[in-house]
């Protein structure tokens, strides 16, 4: 894993390319990201929808590193992270939404809230 620092200035990279996706919370670089992007997308789902989904990921894999992770960082269960999700409409969303607000004319949000709405968005790409 990377430090802060580290992650700010893979970021700051990333966003110099033509064209990029970053999926992720990470608050650090969320700024650099959303003044980079032309299209957010915005997960606002609810909480137990959230923690269900983490406590599948850890049922299917535990002590193993999912396919879209970095190597060596394996899926445990972690109660901070747990947390963090549990508190994240709280603690989170409102910076996320603050952020948001501030778009230029050339940017584009869209937000999901259930898991059916993103399955119909990707469906009918």
């Amino acid at each position: 894993m990377c430090s802060s620092e580290e992650q700010i200035a893979i970021q700051n990279q990333l966003v110099k390319n033509d064209s990029w996706i970053i999926d992720g919370n990470y608050g650090d670089t969320l700024n650099l990201r959303i003044k980079a992007s032309d299209t957010i997308i915005f997960l606002d789902i609810p909480r137990l929808t959230c923690l269900f989904h983490v406590l599948k990921r850890v049922i299917r894999y535990n002590n193993k590193t999912r396919p879209d992770m970095g190597k060596d960082c394996p899926e445990k269960l972690d109660p901070p992270f747990l947390k963090w999700t549990w508190n994240f409409k709280k603690n989170q969303r409102p910076r996320i939404l603050k952020e948001l607000s501030n778009l230029s004319d050339n940017q584009k949000v869209i937000t999901f809230h259930s898991v059916k709405e993103i399955n119909d968005f990707v469906n009918s790409l």
